[in-house]
């Protein structure tokens, strides 16, 4: 037969252990005039107040019907109680240290320390008894010892949607095309350091291994003040009880930092907010993120709401793109998600991706308002609009490091196929209709990494050089070009420029195109044309994702594509020949 205890029943039980030491421990200590033992009592009576805190919370959780006013429910009633047994803790730890203090400067002597050596090993039993009642508990509920709570688990069965605002719950995948599509990130990004053993629990526990302590502590004073004969064994009294407060300081607070953050409504550990928005907005048919807010609701459960600034007004559209949002989200371990759309004419476009030119005029992420200059390898292929490409990985007779780059409508616009740099060799870029447009070559010397020529041009004319720029994050270059759309203009700077290409991301890796203040393009891993993610755990190394491409107008084609290419070899890596 397996008999079964309750959480409720086991906190009881520890509260009735705990409460006939303390009024034994603190009746012995005022007659024998041990501050470690007194100090140990109150420090019991903390630990009696924290378990009733903990049950009383535990007890309010199990009701079926919280007050109206409760939209959460009791779910975080164990982090109001883990905060306050917090506070209750170092208010205590102070004043026994400063207690310890004052018996240091003002020696007291200690009757009988026979007896405070038992009531110390009687103390270190009871707590014994009452660690194998939390054990036994956490065992019980399967939580275990790990502390690591896995979110992969956590997922809520329905999607409910009110007018346009969308509260996404559901594991929904977009398209169809990601059934296998599973993120991970980092441990430490995921999963709470606090994990399965919660907070108001977790308190407990520490409290019971800190009184162990005590109780060790009480015993060796005892045993140095009964056994020793020079006359400062009685230090023993207070240095033991400034331990103990010291143990208490130190138990408390990371207790109070973390119920305090998450009642704070702080983010997840390892989520960072930026990060997050920067991989929503890579998700196309969103203009931009803002109002993006990140919370836990308490050690297990994570929330987030955001405004969304769609391409377009499309309401099927929006409940598509609601699907590839919430799975961008789950990969952060984030499963209770409410969205807002909003379309590009209603709201400011300076609420999120926008700056104000001298002249008073906008200028969005795509680059429109204020004229700039026109940057171009070949003058061939600059761009009159914003464009969208996507450039997918694929293999050929030469070389299974080649690529094909698309149109919105499917239709081949480069190709850029050949060896891997091996041998003095280069992958040749080809227009759709297979004309030659320029030769990438890799380079490996102190000045430049990869070098751009005309066809068949190895040792002539470059048109192009790049090398890796020393950032923390590894896959950020920079490339330096003659401007073929400058030609004309008997500027030098304007001849030649500079671009600085800025990876960033976690769960979408994706890549920033600069010239000077302006972002020239846009390069990410596709959640639509990728079954996973190259980086997620279980990927192999080699993995090349497909990208996709977004460039602003006034911009060579040509040169973001190669650029893009020279993104996804270094940090994905390709699967050489």
């Amino acid at each position: 037969m397996n008999f079964k205890i309750s959480r409720i029943q086991r906190l009881s039980a520890v509260i009735g252990i705990s409460t006939s030491f303390f009024i034994a421990e603190i009746a012995v200590g005022f007659y024998t005039g041990s501050l470690a033992l007194v100090a140990d009592a109150f420090h019991y009576l903390s630990d009696i107040v924290g378990f009733v805190v903990a049950l009383a919370a535990a007890t309010v959780e199990q009701k079926s019907s919280p007050p109206q006013a409760l939209t959460f429910g009791w779910q975080r009633s164990q982090l109001v109680g883990a905060f306050f047994n917090g506070v209750l803790l170092f208010g205590l730890g102070i004043s026994v240290f400063l207690q310890s203090i004052e018996r240091f400067i003002k020696l007291e002597k200690i009757e009988q320390p026979k007896l405070v050596m038992i009531i110390g090993c009687v103390g270190f039993g009871l707590n014994l008894i009452s660690v194998m009642f939390l054990h036994e508990h956490d065992h019980g509920d399967g939580h275990g010892h790990s502390h690591g709570h896995d979110y992969a688990h956590e997922h809520p069965e329905h999607e409910q949607e009110r007018g346009h605002v969308t509260n996404t719950n559901s594991s929904v995948l977009s398209d169809g095309k990601h059934a296998h599509h599973k993120h991970y990130l980092n441990a430490s990004a995921t999963k709470p350091k606090t994990g399965n053993f919660d907070l108001a629990l977790m308190g407990v526990f520490i409290h019971i291994m800190g009184d162990c302590a005590n109780n060790l502590g009480v015993i060796i004073a005892g045993l140095v003040i009964w056994l020793a004969d020079y006359g400062g064994r009685y230090y023993a009294d207070p240095a033991v009880s400034m331990a103990i407060a010291i143990m208490i300081l130190f138990s408390s607070l990371p207790l109070i930092k973390r119920s305090g953050l998450i009642l704070l409504q702080s983010a997840p550990d390892g989520v960072e907010h930026e990060d997050v928005k920067h991989d929503l907005e890579q998700i196309p048919g969103i203009r931009a993120v803002h109002e993006l807010h990140i919370w836990r609701l308490n050690q297990k459960k994570s929330l987030a709401s955001a405004h969304l600034v769609l391409e377009n007004d499309d309401d099927l559209e929006f409940h598509k793109l609601a699907k590839t949002v919430n799975e961008c989200f789950h990969a952060y371990g984030i499963h209770s998600v409410t969205l807002q759309p909003e379309s590009r004419t209603g709201v400011k476009k300076a609420t999120s991706v926008t700056r104000v030119v001298s002249q008073g005029s906008e200028e969005g992420a795509d680059g429109q308002g204020e004229q700039q200059r026109p940057i171009a390898l070949r003058q061939d292929y600059i761009t009159s609009s914003k464009i969208s490409l996507i450039l997918s990985p694929y293999g050929d007779a030469q070389s299974v490091a080649a690529y094909k780059v698309k149109d919105r409508d499917g239709q081949t616009v480069f190709t850029a196929s050949g060896w891997k740099y091996n041998g003095g060799s280069c992958r040749g870029f080809r227009d759709a209709s297979g004309l030659p447009l320029f030769e990438l070559h890799r380079n490996i010397s102190i000045r430049s990494t990869w070098y751009i020529t005309l066809p068949g041009d190895e040792r002539g004319f470059t048109l192009a050089t790049g090398a890796p720029r020393f950032a923390p994050a590894f896959g950020n270059f920079s490339i330096t070009l003659n401007n073929a759309a400058a030609m004309d203009t008997k500027s030098v700077a304007e001849k030649e420029l500079t671009l600085v290409i800025e990876r960033h991301g976690h769960v979408l890796q994706s890549f920033d195109v600069i010239d000077g203040d302006r972002r020239v393009a846009d390069v990410c891993e596709s959640v639509r044309h990728n079954d996973k993610l190259a980086l997620t755990a279980g990927s192999r190394r080699t993995h090349r994702p497909a990208l996709d491409i977004v460039i602003t107008p006034g911009v060579d084609m040509a040169l973001i594509v190669a650029v893009s290419i020279i993104a996804s070899d270094s940090v994905f890596g390709s699967d050489s020949s």
